[in-house]
């Protein structure tokens, strides 16, 4: 069984292009801005953690204030083989862990997920799992006590408390709902994949959401739990719809447009579950897009003729962070929720950022 079009980010798509970044990677030479520790004051307050390619070092996790200031060298990632790179990052709920992935390339050639591992707030190693195939961070419960782990079609429950893993269900993408009872993801059969729930109690108890005969894929839930994001090709191309999970007949097409809308990160709901964020190539390059949970009121919030994806919330959903090229290198960049004040916080190269709780 191949994997379905899973919303990891557009590294899925862009790993016909890494050579290329990797050039661009050794050749950035001006990155001189990250990499310098400062006080342990305030480094986890209204914080932001990213990833920052440091000269002919590699990758490396930083964090900083929301305003740019207290840059702080949390990680450094040793890569096995040739090169590596960290990807998606993404916090417990409680702030005190940080989960990321590690995609080598292999002493054969090609590119796979090497390794998930999580840190807590000083960098040091709270939990780690690899195995022979592609593994990948599927999500955190939301006691923050197990994370979601994705290897191949199979998803395992890892603890912390020990570091043990048990093989769970199958399946892609599993999130985890707000309320700890159950668990969406994705799967396939008869030829595409569908939304699927299932009961944490009972793992074998799986509800399928979406019976298109297409593919759906990525699922997110809305804060009360009440509600599905989620990508879907139903229509001939790559939208957001959302369902009800208690009515799922009751789903609906939320971007509406004939774009790619489920680029980078996939849909992100808003602290409050009244607004969504999405990623769309509809204009031609990637733009930060915010909707309303009803689908009205679409805006371009970034609309910059660079490449601006990987959108995340601020907790109290005032502000967003993302990345964006408009420089000539990826940066990490803060703009109000109405998409105003857009601000290069990071200074230097930075990638993925992820709002602490």
């Amino acid at each position: 069984m191949q994997n379905p079009k899973i919303n990891y980010g557009d590294e899925v798509e862009d790993m016909k292009n890494v050579t290329t970044l990797l050039v661009i990677f050794f050749t950035s030479i001006l990155l001189i801005g990250c990499g310098k520790d400062e006080e342990e004051t305030s480094v986890f307050t209204g914080e932001i953690a990213f990833v920052s390619w440091v000269n002919n070092d590699g990758d490396h996790i930083f964090i900083m204030n929301a305003d740019g200031s207290k840059q702080k060298d949390l990680f450094k990632y040793e890569h096995y083989y040739n090169y590596g790179f960290i990807l998606h990052l993404s916090w417990s709920p409680d702030g005190n862990g940080l989960a990321y992935e590690e995609l080598d390339q292999s002493l054969y050639g090609g590119w796979r997920y090497l390794e998930v591992g999580i840190i807590n707030k000083y960098g040091d190693m709270r939990g780690f799992y690899s195995d022979s195939g592609d593994v990948s961070f599927g999500d955190w419960s939301p006691d923050g006590k197990y994370f979601l782990i994705q290897s191949g079609n199979s998803i395992y429950k890892h603890s912390l408390k020990d570091n043990s893993s048990i093989l769970w269900f199958h399946g892609y993408s599993p999130r985890w709902c707000p309320d700890g009872q159950k668990i969406a993801f994705t799967y396939g059969q008869d030829g595409n994949y569908d939304i699927y729930v299932l009961d944490v109690n009972d793992p074998a108890n799986q509800v399928c959401l979406t019976t298109i005969s297409n593919n759906d894929w990525g699922p997110r839930w809305s804060p009360d739990g009440r509600k599905i994001a989620f990508s879907s090709d139903r229509d001939g191309n790559d939208e957001i719809y959302v369902l009800d999970v208690n009515d799922p007949a009751n789903q609906f097409n939320l971007s509406q447009n004939s774009g790619n809308d489920c680029y980078g990160n996939g849909p992100v709901w808003s602290p409050d579950g009244s607004r969504i964020l999405f990623t769309s190539t509809r204009d031609g390059n990637s733009e930060i897009y915010v909707v309303n949970a009803d689908g009205s009121n679409q805006t371009n919030l970034s609309n910059n003729s660079a490449h601006d994806r990987y959108p995340t919330w601020s907790p109290d959903g005032n502000k967003i962070a993302f990345e964006s090229d408009r420089t000539g290198e990826v940066r990490i960049f803060v703009m109000d929720s109405d998409g105003s004040n857009q601000t290069d916080i990071s200074r230097c190269r930075g990638e993925m950022p992820a709002w602490k709780p």
